[in-house]
């Protein structure tokens, strides 16, 4: 099984109105993303895809979350910004045929995978 992995950052703020500790007040991150794209094949030209095509994909989602507040994108208004939503945006955004994995980090030290 191959897995390619791309990743790019963008900044980022949110407010956690149910949190109970300081992420209910307004702050941000610049937050990584990472999708995965896997499969048991190479196609044409001995690659998986090519990994300008996943970036600019990746890349078209992340100029629609950068320098925003999260809370007042669509996708926020019923469910809070968390990393575990972000992620999923992410996962319903990516128009990718084997995408299997969206990782989001909102600091170095912590991250939540999702797996498609």
């Amino acid at each position: 099984m191959y897995r390619l992995r791309v990743r790019e950052s963008f900044a980022a703020s949110h407010i956690l109105p149910d949190h109970d500790g300081p992420c209910s007040r307004l702050h941000g991150h610049t937050w990584t993303v990472e999708i995965e794209v896997s499969a048991k094949n190479v196609g044409h030209g001995g690659m998986v895809v090519d990994f300008a095509d996943l970036k600019r994909e990746l890349r078209r989602v992340v100029a629609i979350l950068d320098h925003s507040h999260l809370n007042d994108l669509k996708w926020f208004q019923i469910v809070p910004p968390t990393a575990e939503n972000v992620a999923a945006v992410f996962r319903g955004e990516i128009n990718f045929a084997g995408l299997t994995a969206v990782t989001i980090w909102e600091s170095e030290s912590a991250s939540v995978t999702l797996e498609v």
